[in-house]
């Protein structure tokens, strides 16, 4: 994706977006879940830009990644990820999930009083969450901080303090502020963490 975005003079720090497609448990077998997901990219994006959708099986609830590289390979565009992007791309999963004869939420707002409440009612993950299943899946593909870190910018975070801090933090896009990476739990502050890229390294 870098390599892609470096071709043309559009490119930015964001080398691509992350999106998230969840199913209610038992609605969906894993084989559903990935065509529904590859259904809703093409749809969402067509043959303009390099996709990789990825079913995850680890939750009781199956679901999406959805990560788009940000610059068009056909055009050189820059994807914008406007709001209304977001509602489009809501709007074409939603169509999808039905023709397949799945649930949808109905009028359902994207944010909303408790919010970790709201996004586990909709068989979604809260922010803490998902943020902690991405963060331990980059710490078990890398070995060193520069290319955690890069691993986490690929599914679409940002950075707002790295390990130059004593409390890195990330945000991704819609959420109204970061996330200490500490505020996981014990084993995610910056010493454990660097301490177990340097266990890792040392294995290799």
């Amino acid at each position: 994706m870098h390599c892609q975005a470096n071709n043309y003079v559009s490119y930015d720090n964001s080398v691509a977006y992350h999106g998230y497609q969840s199913f209610q448990a038992g609605e969906v077998t894993p084989e559903e879940a990935h065509r529904i997901g590859v259904e809703t990219a093409k749809r969402m994006w067509g043959d303009d830009y390099e996709i990789v959708v990825t079913t995850h099986l680890n939750t009781a609830n199956l679901h999406n990644h959805i990560v788009l590289n940000s610059v068009s390979f056909r055009t050189g565009r820059k994807f914008e990820n406007h709001i209304s992007d977001h509602y489009k791309l809501r709007e074409i999963s939603d169509e999808v999930c039905r023709e397949y004869g799945k649930s949808v939420l109905e009028n359902a707002p994207f944010y909303g009083g408790d919010k970790a409440y709201w996004v586990r009612k909709s068989g979604c993950v809260p922010h803490k969450d998902m943020l902690r299943h991405d963060v331990d899946e980059a710490l078990a593909c890398t070995i060193k901080p520069f290319d955690f870190e890069l691993y986490l910018r690929s599914l679409g975070y940002q950075f707002v303090r790295n390990f130059k801090y004593q409390h890195p933090s990330v945000i991704a896009p819609d959420w109204q502020k970061p996330v200490r990476l500490s505020s996981l739990g014990k084993d995610y502050s910056r010493e454990a963490i660097l301490r177990r890229l340097q266990s890792q390294r040392e294995d290799k």
